[in-house]
């Protein structure tokens, strides 16, 4: 019976491998991973989560060699969905050791070799055949988000199978997207119960942009999201009604405007992806396209697969510039030169989300960033690429993702049938319609390239803002010299939403009160208390400033106890 502890020994050499040095986040992906089941004894699945475009392909390829280097008489599967991504993995694994003993077992690549010891496979192909590859040691599964929580899925059908071989068989997952609708975090899954490295968090995703091991995502420069009220649109399982969804960005006017934008820019870039809602919808965006003088091609689903190869080979040869694609490269797609992505495919899957903004944060020489045009709106209600809105598991309260829409006075993001502003009580007009551009919205959260201008505060006043006919808000005031930066806190708000954003921002700008103030009085009191920060620092990023950095000075105290 395999144990994780007999990984561990002995050695073997490959004099013809080819010497590469691992990145820091490699490394101590496959260090933490090696030692959780090693050092601490760790007994379950685990999962390598890494950034679309960081280099997963070899920190797999690291972590299965290092796992035979020390039990040479270990077996190894691979699995993955799409043969493209197969065929790149095999590929690296040869790269990264030529004389490494692994084949393919692929009905898409027309391989079937299922007496390797190590087998990179499709889970379409292998899953009804689990007789075929024996005692397994340990599965690895690429983009393993895509594993599903029913018992008849073909991956949980695969494992149950091989488990009966082996029960002693571990599963490690590696994922830029450890989440999906519906389930939230794939650890409630019940096939991973444990995060050995997670190089998605915001810190180490940005630091591998300022290595250079990732390239920046970059918004257009000006503009709001495409006209389309999502609040109109239904849901069914926490994501958009295809029909409802194709409506509402395949039609004339939608794509003829997106595509107008889309030429303007694509002028100062070389290689174009375009995310489409539909089928149709690709051959109406190709043919719009076309009238701009962009030659381009399409992928999806319904198309004979020679003709999707073909395809496919054209744009990545450079001998077409643009592409036109849904539902097939959403994952396992590897075109470092992409420069520019246009989104015109409505969603609520956070997982899918991160997905296409990962096709684009691949380096490559020729390229300084990627130019992220959201035509959808989701990056405001989906998030930042490694600051995403984890979807809640089914059945959770406030499961899904709540549509929003931006307040044009405050700037702030609110529910999307929301008639005033909670925040500074502007009133959106009936019946107003939003601009039909590319969102402008952070797309990387925390990368900052340029310093906003610094303001220091030289006092801050709290006091009760009244508007006839309203509800009361808290006004701040932020005095910088001569110059006043405001911001309007529902205190006293009545809606969920609005009081948690109360909350969060009583927490942050009172970091020192024992208990948060509930009401406009208590907020008043709290703040006529202290002295003014002593050195308190705000930017004008934003329309309203944010306090980036502060330093906040000793209460005044009375020091009388009586």
């Amino acid at each position: 019976m395999f144990k994780w502890r007999a990984i561990f020994r002995g050695k073997t050499g490959d004099p013809k491998a080819m010497s590469y040095a691992p990145r820091w986040y490699q490394q101590e992906s496959v260090d933490h991973t090696l030692s959780y089941y090693f050092e601490q004894g760790g007994h379950e699945n685990a999962l390598i989560c890494l950034p679309t475009g960081s280099g997963k392909s070899f920190t797999l390829c690291q972590f299965t060699k290092e796992v035979i280097e020390r039990v040479p008489s270990a077996r190894i599967m691979v699995l993955t969905h799409v043969k493209e991504l197969i065929k790149q993995n095999h590929k690296s694994m040869k790269k990264f050791w030529p004389r490494s003993p692994a084949g393919i077992y692929s009905a898409g690549l027309k391989l079937k070799q299922s007496n390797f010891q190590i087998t990179f496979g499709g889970i379409g192909s292998v899953a009804k055949k689990p007789e075929l590859f024996g005692f397994v040691n340990i599965l690895i599964v690429d983009e393993c988000h895509l594993i599903g929580d029913k018992d008849n899925s073909q991956y949980i059908s695969f494992i149950h199978a091989l488990r009966e071989v082996n029960p002693s068989l571990k599963v490690v997952g590696l994922t830029a997207t450890p989440f999906r609708l519906n389930m939230g975090s794939i650890l409630t899954g019940g096939i991973f119960g444990h995060i050995a490295y997670n190089g998605c968090t915001m810190q180490r995703f940005n630091r591998m942009i300022h290595d250079g091991f990732l390239s920046p995502l970059v918004p257009r420069d000006a503009g709001r999201s495409l006209g389309i009220d999502v609040s109109k649109i239904r849901t069914r399982g926490n994501e958009f009604v295809h029909a409802d969804a194709d409506a509402a960005m395949n039609n004339e006017e939608v794509t003829r405007h997106a595509c107008v934008t889309i030429a303007e820019e694509f002028k100062a870039r070389k290689h174009l992806m375009v995310f489409a809602q539909s089928v149709d919808h690709c051959g109406e965006i190709v043919r719009e396209l076309s009238q701009h003088g962009i030659e381009c091609v399409q992928v999806h689903s319904k198309m004979p697969s020679k003709d999707r190869d073909r395809n496919i080979a054209d744009f990545t040869a450079g001998n077409v510039p643009a592409l036109v694609n849904m539902g097939v490269l959403t994952t396992g797609f590897d075109f470092p030169a992409l420069d520019m992505i246009a989104v015109l495919r409505l969603t609520q899957s956070a997982a899918l989300w991160v997905q296409i903004l990962g096709r684009g944060c691949r380096v490559h020489p020729d390229k300084l960033n990627c130019l992220v045009l959201d035509f959808a709106g989701n990056t405001k209600r989906l998030g930042c690429i490694n600051d995403p809105v984890i979807p809640r598991a089914k059945g959770m309260a406030g499961g899904g993702v709540a549509p929003v829409k931006e307040c044009p006075e405050c700037e702030a993001m609110i529910h999307a049938s929301a008639r005033e502003c909670p925040h500074c009580q502007y009133e959106f007009p009936k019946g107003c319609s939003l601009e039909m551009e590319a969102g402008s919205g952070e797309l990387v959260r925390g990368l900052v390239t340029v310093p906003p201008t610094r303001h220091a505060v030289d006092a801050v006043t709290f006091t009760r803002h009244t508007k006839k006919g309203k509800q009361d808000s808290l006004k701040v005031s932020y005095r910088c010299g001569m110059t006043f930066f405001n911001e309007w806190v529902s205190v006293e708000a009545t809606s969920a939403y609005a009081q948690s954003k109360a909350q969060e921002w009583i927490k942050k700008r009172l970091p020192w009160a024992d208990r948060l103030p509930t009401t406009i009085a208590d907020c008043v009191e709290y703040q006529s208390s202290f002295k003014t920060p002593s050195a308190l620092f705000i930017d004008d990023s934003g329309k309203y400033a944010e306090i980036k950095d502060y330093e906040w000075g000793e209460p005044a105290r009375d020091d009388d106890p009586f």
